[in-house]
Protein backbone atom coordinates (compact mmCIF):
# COMPACT_ATOMS: atom_id res chain seq x y z
CA UNK A 1 0.00 0.00 0.00
CA UNK A 2 1.18 3.74 -0.17
CA UNK A 3 2.95 4.57 2.98
CA UNK A 4 3.89 7.55 1.46
CA UNK A 5 7.80 6.81 1.75
CA UNK A 6 8.32 7.98 -1.65
CA UNK A 7 9.04 4.30 -2.97
CA UNK A 8 7.26 1.93 -5.06
CA UNK A 9 5.68 0.39 -2.38
CA UNK A 10 6.69 -3.26 -4.52
CA UNK A 11 9.73 -3.99 -2.42
CA UNK A 12 10.31 -6.31 0.10
CA UNK A 13 11.06 -3.75 2.72
CA UNK A 14 8.42 -1.57 2.51
CA UNK A 15 7.33 -2.54 5.86
CA UNK A 16 10.61 -2.29 7.46
CA UNK A 17 10.72 1.49 5.82
CA UNK A 18 7.67 2.29 6.95
CA UNK A 19 8.44 0.92 10.97
CA UNK A 20 11.60 2.97 11.03
CA UNK A 21 9.23 6.25 9.63
CA UNK A 22 7.68 5.39 12.93
CA UNK A 23 10.56 6.84 15.20
CA UNK A 24 11.27 9.89 12.81
CA UNK A 25 10.61 13.16 14.45
CA UNK A 26 8.45 15.71 12.48
CA UNK A 27 10.82 16.27 8.96
CA UNK A 28 9.37 20.05 9.76
CA UNK A 29 11.50 20.32 13.25
CA UNK A 30 14.58 22.04 13.66
CA UNK A 31 15.75 21.84 17.01
CA UNK A 32 16.59 25.15 18.51
CA UNK A 33 19.22 24.46 20.65
CA UNK A 34 21.81 21.47 21.17
CA UNK A 35 22.51 19.68 24.08
CA UNK A 36 25.11 17.19 25.05
CA UNK A 37 23.41 14.17 23.45
CA UNK A 38 22.08 15.66 19.85
CA UNK A 39 21.44 14.59 17.55
CA UNK A 40 19.54 11.62 19.07
CA UNK A 41 16.27 12.60 17.65
CA UNK A 42 15.19 9.66 16.35
CA UNK A 43 15.53 5.50 17.67
CA UNK A 44 18.34 5.36 15.03
CA UNK A 45 20.59 7.63 16.60
CA UNK A 46 19.73 7.00 20.32
CA UNK A 47 22.26 7.76 22.85
CA UNK A 48 23.75 4.94 24.37
CA UNK A 49 23.68 5.06 28.59
CA UNK A 50 25.88 2.52 29.13
CA UNK A 51 25.07 0.08 32.16
CA UNK A 52 24.88 1.52 35.47
CA UNK A 53 23.45 5.05 36.92
CA UNK A 54 23.47 7.42 33.95
CA UNK A 55 22.54 11.27 35.00
CA UNK A 56 22.37 14.16 32.39
CA UNK A 57 24.42 16.38 32.45
CA UNK A 58 21.95 19.01 33.29
CA UNK A 59 21.89 20.02 29.31
CA UNK A 60 19.24 18.36 28.14
CA UNK A 61 16.91 19.93 26.09
CA UNK A 62 13.64 19.34 24.04
CA UNK A 63 13.34 22.58 22.62
CA UNK A 64 11.60 23.71 20.31
CA UNK A 65 8.85 21.43 21.43
CA UNK A 66 8.55 19.95 18.53
CA UNK A 67 11.96 18.12 18.81
CA UNK A 68 12.26 14.34 20.89
CA UNK A 69 15.50 12.77 22.41
CA UNK A 70 16.14 9.28 22.02
CA UNK A 71 18.67 7.34 24.56
CA UNK A 72 19.02 3.77 24.90
CA UNK A 73 20.19 1.11 26.85
CA UNK A 74 21.05 -2.88 27.60
CA UNK A 75 19.42 -4.75 29.88
CA UNK A 76 19.62 -7.93 31.51
CA UNK A 77 16.91 -10.53 31.92
CA UNK A 78 14.72 -9.83 35.20
CA UNK A 79 16.36 -6.60 35.32
CA UNK A 80 14.84 -3.25 36.14
CA UNK A 81 14.80 0.00 33.88
CA UNK A 82 14.01 3.00 36.69
CA UNK A 83 13.70 6.83 35.07
CA UNK A 84 13.14 10.02 36.42
CA UNK A 85 12.87 13.08 34.69
CA UNK A 86 12.39 16.49 36.28
CA UNK A 87 11.65 19.73 34.62
CA UNK A 88 9.91 23.23 34.86
CA UNK A 89 6.22 22.03 34.87
CA UNK A 90 5.31 26.00 33.46
CA UNK A 91 7.62 25.48 30.22
CA UNK A 92 5.44 22.49 29.64
CA UNK A 93 5.01 18.44 30.68
CA UNK A 94 7.03 16.21 29.17
CA UNK A 95 6.51 12.69 29.05
CA UNK A 96 8.69 9.26 28.14
CA UNK A 97 7.88 6.16 26.51
CA UNK A 98 10.13 2.98 26.18
CA UNK A 99 10.03 0.93 23.81
CA UNK A 100 11.88 -2.47 22.42
CA UNK A 101 14.29 -1.97 19.74
CA UNK A 102 11.94 -4.32 17.57
CA UNK A 103 10.65 -3.40 14.28
CA UNK A 104 8.35 -1.89 14.31
CA UNK A 105 8.97 -0.82 17.71
CA UNK A 106 6.81 -2.05 20.72
CA UNK A 107 5.68 0.53 23.46
CA UNK A 108 6.78 -1.06 26.91
CA UNK A 109 6.04 1.23 29.47
CA UNK A 110 4.82 4.91 29.51
CA UNK A 111 5.94 7.71 32.22
CA UNK A 112 3.21 8.87 35.10
CA UNK A 113 3.94 12.44 36.11
CA UNK A 114 4.10 13.89 39.77
CA UNK A 115 1.90 17.14 38.36
CA UNK A 116 4.74 19.25 39.82
CA UNK A 117 7.59 18.71 37.29
CA UNK A 118 8.58 15.13 37.75
CA UNK A 119 7.79 11.99 35.71
CA UNK A 120 8.72 8.26 36.44
CA UNK A 121 8.80 5.11 34.61
CA UNK A 122 9.76 1.58 35.52
CA UNK A 123 10.23 -1.26 33.74
CA UNK A 124 11.59 -4.88 34.47
CA UNK A 125 13.34 -7.06 31.28
CA UNK A 126 11.77 -10.87 30.52
CA UNK A 127 14.98 -11.27 28.84
CA UNK A 128 18.16 -9.60 27.68
CA UNK A 129 16.86 -6.53 25.24
CA UNK A 130 17.66 -2.92 24.23
CA UNK A 131 15.50 -0.75 25.40
CA UNK A 132 14.54 2.80 23.65
CA UNK A 133 13.49 5.61 25.79
CA UNK A 134 11.79 8.74 23.80
CA UNK A 135 11.17 11.65 25.66
CA UNK A 136 9.31 14.96 24.27
CA UNK A 137 6.59 17.39 25.03
CA UNK A 138 2.91 16.23 24.03
CA UNK A 139 1.63 19.42 21.66
CA UNK A 140 -1.35 19.65 24.38
CA UNK A 141 1.19 19.90 26.85
CA UNK A 142 3.66 22.55 25.23
CA UNK A 143 3.47 25.67 27.38
CA UNK A 144 6.53 27.94 26.69
CA UNK A 145 6.46 27.20 22.46
CA UNK A 146 9.77 27.60 20.54
CA UNK A 147 11.54 27.91 23.57
CA UNK A 148 11.07 24.27 24.60
CA UNK A 149 12.13 22.73 28.02
CA UNK A 150 15.13 21.69 29.90
CA UNK A 151 14.96 18.27 31.94
CA UNK A 152 17.35 16.23 34.18
CA UNK A 153 17.51 12.95 33.57
CA UNK A 154 18.34 9.44 35.92
CA UNK A 155 18.37 6.58 34.53
CA UNK A 156 18.88 3.27 36.97
CA UNK A 157 18.83 -0.71 37.58
CA UNK A 158 16.93 -0.18 40.45
CA UNK A 159 13.64 1.82 41.50
CA UNK A 160 14.00 5.34 41.90
CA UNK A 161 11.28 7.25 44.22
CA UNK A 162 10.25 10.49 42.97
CA UNK A 163 11.28 13.29 44.90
Amino acid sequence: GDDDTGDDDTGDDDDEETAVSDCLPDPSCTPCGSDAYESNNTCQVATDMGSGLFMGDGSVTICPSCDEDWFERTIAADSTYALLLSFDRSEGDLRAQLYDSQVPPNLLAESVADGVGGAALVHTATATETLRLRVFIPPEQDLNGDAGNAYSIVVADTEIALP
